[in-house]
């Protein structure tokens, strides 16, 4: 229904662009989204246990688990891998599916359990992470996808979200799948 055939004759995406993905993480091992996970070229390590680049969050090398607060963004659910192909799995590579953009950068964002419960706190604290690296740390990050939806209404969710729009970032959100 998009047409994405006929986009890719005109782009097929930028490496040069990141979008950040708030789910329940990504697979950033998976062999069709590996190419296409965002790597923090401020952290010198990934094992250092030192916070290279001065962003409050040591070793972030492929984003941040908002929900563990941890290093690790791994997907144990498979909402936000399934999401993070949609959005940029490598195309013509003769392997899975190809995304809407098969040239990008993919940021890792847990903000999901593994139930797919997603908390409003660690939403926020992943939106102002994406626009502190945005802000701070050069990241070229366009894009936040939240594929998520429900819950009451929250003016902290509602103001972070203002702030990744003042800071040119468009924020996608799902209406939910009920």
């Amino acid at each position: 229904d998009i047409k994405m055939a006929e986009g890719w004759d005109v782009t097929i995406g930028s490496g040069d662009i990141t979008v950040a993905v708030l789910d329940t993480g990504i697979d950033y091992g998976h062999n069709d989204l590996v190419w296409n996970i965002w790597r923090n070229l401020g952290e010198t390590s990934c094992t250092d246990a030192v916070d290279n680049e001065g962003n409050g969050y040591v070793d972030d090398c492929v984003g941040w688990n908002f929900i563990d607060n941890n290093t690790d963004p791994m997907d144990d659910n498979g909402h936000g891998t399934h999401v993070a192909g949609v959005i940029g799995a490598k195309g013509n590579n003769s392997a899975g599916i190809a995304g809407v953009m098969w040239l990008t950068n993919m940021m890792a964002l847990k903000v999901c359990d593994l139930d797919g419960y997603c908390d409003v706190g660690a939403e926020i604290a992943a939106i102002d992470y994406a626009i502190t690296m945005k802000d701070n740390h050069g990241v070229n990050v366009r894009v936040m996808n939240a594929s998520f939806g429900g819950g009451d209404f929250s003016t902290s969710e509602y103001q972070a979200i203002a702030r990744a729009n003042t800071a040119g970032i468009l924020f996608v959100a799902a209406a939910g799948n009920g």
